[in-house]
């Protein structure tokens, strides 16, 4: 007997939109899932991580999530675990500096660095950065006008990227005509690792990291040239939260610069296990979050080779190999996932089977501000591809959707989603698979589903509010993807309604 396999999302479509407007009130879970203190459930527990290509507003979301958590915290306290990537990140949040709300685009910080009363944890899956990591702090603390609310801790195990693996990935890149990389250093620093060559942040808090890092200065010196690794430009943070290139420099100068930022590591860096094994087996009334970066469109493994990140993205791995496996993703009461809608962005060179019309894609494209903010590259705007989204779904094992953006909607621009792959020759119906010459022999299905005036939802406070549009689309999207548990209508904290009981 064959595994019973889900329905097409064809069917679900169809059956979505020949029936009448669900009723509100079913949108409603039936219990809270971070009040589940089952058997292996750890309580007051939750991931955010991307659905799609990234840019799906996990920060945002991440931001709602932690002050859902906080409330439930009878001390205040709140821990949160930055599980993968590093400075090619970006999740902006908005947060009340006196009277007025100012847009923060963190990197390598935790979205809770934001929020009183957290500690955040920036795990042994990322890549630390060490200069654009004190700079974003200064340029956090600038925004705020203050120093940031939250504390934060390095883990000591976590691999240390200096402008060497960015000047080493940009030569690659040059040499073999790559496009659509950041040139951070991100795929370098992470095969560091896989070749037994890296150095973390435990290395550099040594007597003796001189030697190591002068050792590491001279191998990239042999390999591009002692003048041309000097001279190479590498983008490094500014105060000001923007890009500027600057030389890596000689080695006195490479050296001089770490030394210079050494206190600041020294003063954060921690063995953090212990503290990991504490909060999340003995004290159970503090909330855990655990915030990925990038989408799992992109995981290594999963995304349209071969333009995917270095990291994992998809909590289920990430997460677990970044906590040492203190955390285990079955054990996460409240595992999410980030969609935008109405449409998806993408930052790359991939080319999908589907496309949106040029004069729709610009509208979103502006209204949004759809640029990379690590990139600052224009992102390309897509149709909604329920199939990849699904299929990513699947493996990476989230049990809730959240969706961003219901602001965004045009009453007259209908929401375009990909239901089905078509192969261009046979015909027949193929699924999701992660490479870029599949997506060349199929072409997507678009179905085109009405819309709604996103400014009205905008003043939504209730999922009542919400016009019979816009909910038989979060029908559609809970019925192939995962039940929708939250919904954003704007950019700012409070601007959430959450189908939490």
């Amino acid at each position: 007997m064959a595994i019973a396999e889900a329905p097409r999302i064809q069917t679900i479509f169809d059956k979505v939109y020949r029936a009448s407007v669900p009723d509100p009130k079913r949108f409603i879970l039936k219990t809270n899932p971070l009040n589940n203190n089952g058997f292996g459930i750890r309580p007051r527990s939750a991931t955010v991580e991307g659905g799609g290509f990234g840019d799906e507003a996990k920060g945002h979301v991440t931001q709602e999530v932690n002050a859902t958590l906080s409330e439930q915290s009878p001390s205040g306290e709140l821990y949160a675990v930055r599980y993968n990537g590093t400075r090619n990140a970006g999740h902006e949040v908005y947060v009340q500096n006196g009277n007025e709300y100012v847009a923060v685009t963190l990197h390598q910080l935790p979205v809770a660095v934001t929020q009183e009363g957290t500690t955040s944890i920036l795990g042994k899956g990322m890549l630390i950065h060490p200069l654009d990591l004190r700079t974003e702090v200064s340029y956090a603390e600038d925004r705020l006008g203050a120093a940031l609310p939250g504390n934060f801790i390095i883990d000591n195990n976590a691999i240390l990227t200096t402008d060497l693996h960015s000047a080493s990935e940009s030569f690659v890149n040059s040499e073999l005509g790559i496009t659509g990389s950041t040139a951070s250093g991100v795929s370098e620093g992470y095969s560091s690792w896989l070749q037994k060559r890296a150095l973390t942040v435990r290395d550099f808090t040594k007597d003796d990291w001189r030697n190591k890092f002068t050792q590491q200065y001279n191998l990239y010196s042999k390999q591009l040239g002692e003048e041309q690794l000097a001279q190479t430009l590498v983008n490094v943070l500014t105060k000001g939260g923007k890009r500027r290139k600057k030389p890596v420099g000689t080695l006195p100068e490479y050296l001089d610069e770490l030394e210079d930022v050494r206190p600041f590591i020294l003063a954060h860096a921690a063995d953090v296990r212990p503290i990991l094994e504490d909060v999340w087996r003995n004290r159970l009334d503090i909330p855990v979050t655990l915030e990925g970066a990038q989408g799992g469109l992109l995981d290594p493994q999963f995304g349209v080779y071969p333009d995917v990140t270095a990291s994992r993205p998809l909590g289920r791995v990430g997460i677990p190999d970044s906590t040492e496996g203190v955390i285990l993703y079955d054990q996460i009461a409240f595992p999410t996932a980030v969609m935008k809608q109405p449409y998806m962005s993408s930052v790359g060179s991939r080319i999908p089977p589907y496309e949106m019309a040029p004069d729709i894609a610009n509208m979103y494209r502006m209204e949004n501000d759809e640029t990379g903010r690590s990139t600052g590259r224009d992102r390309g705007i897509y149709p909604i591809d329920v199939v990849a989204m699904r299929a990513i779904q699947r493996i990476a094992g989230y049990r809730y959707l959240i969706v961003t953006h219901l602001d965004s909607n045009h009453p007259d621009t209908p929401i375009e989603v990909v239901t089905h792959y078509v192969n261009k020759q046979t015909g027949q119906e193929e699924q999701y698979r992660p490479y870029q010459w599949h997506w060349d022999q199929v072409v997507g299905v678009v179905q085109r589903l009405p819309s709604w005036d996103g400014k009205a939802v905008a003043n939504a406070t209730r999922i009542e509010d919400f016009p019979p549009e816009c909910l038989q689309f979060l029908r559609f999207l809970s019925k192939t993807i995962a039940p929708v548990a939250m919904v954003t209508n704007g950019p700012r904290l409070g601007q959430e309604i959450s189908f939490l009981p």
